[in-house]
């Protein structure tokens, strides 16, 4: 598939993210990177958690993440369920990784890349950018992603 800015997604993406939008699976994620400069292709994909899926983060490269992780209670500190029919609540939240060692002027470059390839990996509950590998753990990914949350920069 091609975006309208010439941005061409590989054809294994889709079946990707059909498995992880797929009802049944309550976690997994996925990294999107460049292979030349305006294709994007699957790097990575999982069914573990962020600290997983952050081992495929690349300090020089640009990616992009979409993750589903489960709701949690935080009263109850449970997973939450769907009362009417069993399943595990989700959340699918699309995160924009920019390594600290990628130049500015590549950073410059793909910045209008962000919108196509969100919009390619719809429907999501939440958009973030992370910077920082530290800082980049499930509850922070959590934390930043709630609808509330005043920043949704992992830095």
């Amino acid at each position: 598939k091609m975006a309208a800015s010439g941005l061409k997604f590989a054809d294994n993406i889709a079946d990707a993210k059909k498995h992880l939008f797929d009802v049944t699976t309550p976690h997994g994620w996925l990294v999107l990177g460049y292979s030349g400069n305006n294709n994007i292709a699957l790097q990575a994909k999982g069914d573990g958690g962020v600290s997983e899926m952050v081992s495929h983060l690349k300090d020089d490269q640009i990616q992009y993440c979409l993750i589903r992780l489960p709701e949690v209670n935080s009263v109850k500190d449970a997973v939450n369920v769907d009362r009417k029919d069993g399943k595990i609540l989700t959340k699918d939240i699309f995160i924009n990784w920019s390594g600290p060692a990628v130049r500015q002027i590549e950073k410059g470059q793909k910045k209008s890349h962000v919108g196509d390839v969100s919009a390619y990996l719809k429907p999501f509950h939440a958009d973030l950018s992370a910077v920082n590998r530290e800082n980049f753990t499930e509850e922070v990914v959590r934390e930043r992603s709630a609808p509330l949350s005043g920043s949704h920069i992992i830095d």
